[in-house]
């Protein structure tokens, strides 16, 4: 919910590159807020080797001064009709708090799904995946495929763990359930990941709890294995939408 507006004055810089040259290609920049875009902008900037450039956003442009889920600065370049680069800050502000509802009277079990459902949303969650596989909002399906934990990202030329995670297979894991239980309004999940024929190299206990208003309290405990030395590229939940 935005209540009221302040004015940005941002600066976006530029470090240099050794062998591009930004006019070549097409910088797209956009400011969004708790999912949607205030403002965007295609920059033309003609930037050489070792060379700093910055832009100023509009003093016209007015940013939210609270927030639900946060509001960033978004960077793409793309070389050609292909996205090459992207680059996302978090710019500060006041997040609103997070409003529960009553906890969900009562939760529909399945020999493979608990659903939760309520006024505008369906919650279907899939007991042998252990992860939402549809979320339904206002009759509109959000999800292309079942969500999934993941640790993994494209690794750069300076990860020098990336040969590791490769051998460990972060780029191929699997989720696996050992145990699902229902209580009142909250599952909980225990279960593991693991790259494929390899030992799990991270065990976790997931909790979701469910509320009349749609919203859904979701915490996780993890724990890594200890014969993985080397940190995870990354940790986080995948959501094809």
């Amino acid at each position: 919910m935005i209540e009221k507006y302040i004015p940005l004055y941002l600066l976006v810089f530029f470090s240099t590159l050794f062998i591009t040259l930004f006019s070549e290609r097409k910088l797209i920049l956009s400011l969004t807020c708790d999912g949607k875009t205030l403002y965007t902008q295609e920059l033309a900037i003609d930037l050489a080797p070792h060379q700093t450039a910055s832009v100023a956003i509009p003093e016209s442009f007015i940013l939210p001064e609270s927030c639900d889920f946060g509001c960033y600065v978004n960077l793409v370049m793309f070389d050609g009709a292909q996205e090459i680069v992207t680059r996302q800050c978090e710019l500060p502000g006041k997040r609103n708090s997070i409003v529960y509802g009553s906890p969900l009277s009562s939760l529909t079990e399945t020999r493979s799904h608990i659903i939760a459902e309520g006024n505008g949303f369906r919650y279907t969650f899939h007991k042998l995946l252990g992860h939402f596989d549809s979320i339904i909002l206002d009759g509109q399906e959000q999800l292309a495929e079942p969500m999934r934990w993941t640790v993994w990202r494209a690794p750069t030329d300076n990860d020098a763990f990336r040969e590791s995670w490769m051998i460990q297979r972060f780029n191929h894991s699997c989720n696996k359930v050992y145990e699902i239980s229902l209580k009142g309004n909250t599952i909980t999940v225990k279960g593991s990941l693991a790259g494929i024929s390899r030992m799990p190299w991270l065990r976790y206990t997931q909790t979701l709890s469910f509320y009349d208003n749609g919203a859904v309290k979701l915490s996780l405990d993890a724990e890594k294995a200890d014969n993985i030395a080397d940190f995870f590229p990354r940790f986080g939940m995948e959501f094809a939408m």
